[in-house]
């Protein structure tokens, strides 16, 4: 049950981060702060209790591997791609040329995605 568990904390905990952030970043454009916070949870939830996210992730190494990479590559460009009017630091670039690094090394892992 070891790699399971390895698999659970170190690939299925942060892409649900992953959902939680940037469910956080597509409502927080919303103009009740409210409904954001809770929009942002209910998809959490959602990810959470998804029967298809627990037999996917769990079941070849590959898929959570690529799911986990493509989640972070898309974190760090959130604020960019939603238009965050906060984000005009000179750590733009940086972010956009490391997300798209690991955008291609989830390709690498399994070429569909």
């Amino acid at each position: 049950r070891g790699p399971v568990f390895l698999n659970a904390v170190l690939v299925a905990a942060p892409t649900d981060w992953s959902v939680w952030y940037l469910s956080r970043w597509v409502m927080s454009n919303s103009k009740n702060q409210d409904y954001s916070t809770s929009a942002s949870s209910w998809c959490t939830y959602c990810v959470l209790s998804s029967w298809f996210c627990a037999y996917a992730l769990l079941r070849n190494y590959s898929n959570s591997l690529e799911t986990l990479l493509l989640m972070i590559s898309l974190c760090l460009v959130a604020p960019e791609l939603l238009g965050n009017p906060d984000s005009k630091s000179s750590h733009n670039i940086l972010r956009a040329c490391l997300a798209f690094f690991i955008g291609g090394l989830s390709c690498s892992i399994r070429f569909t995605s």
